[in-house]
């Protein structure tokens, strides 16, 4: 028996409006057009099963009968209404036409599957909810055209790791980062509604922000906060409850406000990284502030350059493991390696089996490091 998709459409004014789509097949490729009428605009809940408009005329397609895995929109359509895709949790692949400008609300709610996503490049505006439970969605670049983001757009998106904010980014709506409990990097392209948008996080993050120096030039600002914990504990004789914090993420968070950074409490709050959250943590907040050294005092960046001092081994096992070429060439600007230290970070980068990093300190201590005499005993 053949197996067919059913696709319910209307005739609309400016073109076709796709109502609903029966998907019975593994890939669903939409036409650009029916009866030489193009396809422009898919309807609210098109494909969701659960809320299944109806439609005056129909077609249908060849399908396998298997769970709908692919979808691909042609260019033609310019509108995709609100949750046209919710609930449909076997899709994995989705082609998005590049003039869409507004990903609607709940459009991709429930979409589990969804590992990956490419926007349109001329995208405006993002709804409320829209990719609510995209629990496999990992990483999305939003366009800089972007510049509405409706309430909890990535709620319980739990494998998010990593996510930019346009600077265009005008209107944002609240708790859209509810409940992702991998996002670690969040890049905003300029200040703004930084303490809203991670409120929700108690988790480590690295913020990327793009600020100005005095003389007007623009650098990458990338700052790590530390996660922390907290409980309520009860006070029995008060009848009350009082909030315990463990971890130095929440002091930490304080010195965030909306638009600005305060970066003075920032570096002066060292002390209990080192105290409260681990080494490989405190290093990476080093690392990051000395790279930058953006509003970095003198002296917090003497505090910053003792403890990797302090922790040469495990700052460069960090840095072999990551072949990360530009920290190499930062603790070779910072006179950490020397001629003190180059030996052991070759033994250090040969143990590891680190290629690149063996032959940056081999060609370091050739061009830099002063000759060791030979001497002999008498």
């Amino acid at each position: 028996m053949t197996q067919e998709s059913k696709i319910g459409y209307d005739i609309t004014p400016n073109g076709i409006c796709i109502r609903f789509v029966q998907p019975n097949g593994s890939v669903i490729e939409l036409p650009e057009e029916i009866n030489g009428i193009p396809i422009t605009a898919i309807g609210d809940y098109a494909f969701c099963a659960e809320k299944q408009p109806s439609a005056v005329h129909t077609l249908t397609l060849p399908a396998d009968g298997a769970p709908c895995r692919s979808i691909h929109i042609p260019e033609s359509v310019f509108s995709i209404g609100e949750g046209a895709f919710c609930a449909l949790d076997t899709l994995q692949f989705l082609h998005l036409p590049d003039q869409l400008e507004c990903i609607s609300s709940r459009m991709l709610e429930g979409c589990s599957l969804l590992a990956q996503l490419t926007l349109p490049k001329h995208l405006h505006t993002i709804g409320s909810y829209a990719f609510y439970n995209c629990l496999h969605l990992k990483e999305l670049t939003l366009p800089e055209t972007l510049h509405t983001i409706g309430s909890y757009a990535f709620y319980n998106c739990r494998a998010l790791a990593n996510i930019n904010l346009p600077k265009a980014a005008e209107e944002i709506g609240t708790g859209i980062f509810l409940n992702c409990d991998s996002l670690y990097r969040i890049h905003f392209g300029r200040c703004r509604y930084l303490m809203n948008l991670i409120s929700d996080l108690n988790h480590t993050l690295l913020l990327e922000v793009e600020m100005q120096r005095q003389d007007g030039s623009p650098v990458t600002v990338r700052l790590p906060l530390p996660d922390f914990q907290y409980e309520y504990i009860e006070d029995t004789p008060a009848r009350q409850f009082h909030c315990v914090n463990y971890g130095s993420g929440h002091i930490y968070r304080q010195c965030i406000s909306n638009s600005e950074i305060d970066f003075r409490r920032y570096d002066a709050l060292f002390y209990l990284a080192q105290r409260e959250d681990s080494t490989e943590s405190a290093i990476e907040m080093a690392l990051c502030r000395i790279e930058s050294d953006f509003r970095l005092e003198p002296a917090r960046k003497e505090a910053y350059l003792s403890y990797l001092r302090a922790h040469l081994n495990e700052t460069a096992k960090l840095i072999f493991a990551a072949d990360d070429r530009d920290r190499l060439q930062l603790l070779a600007d910072t006179k950490l390696i020397d001629a003190n230290t180059i030996t052991p970070l070759l033994d250090l980068a040969n143990a590891m089996q680190k290629a690149q990093a063996v032959s940056f300190l081999l060609d370091y201590q050739y061009r830099f490091l002063p000759k060791q005499k030979k001497t002999f005993p008498l």
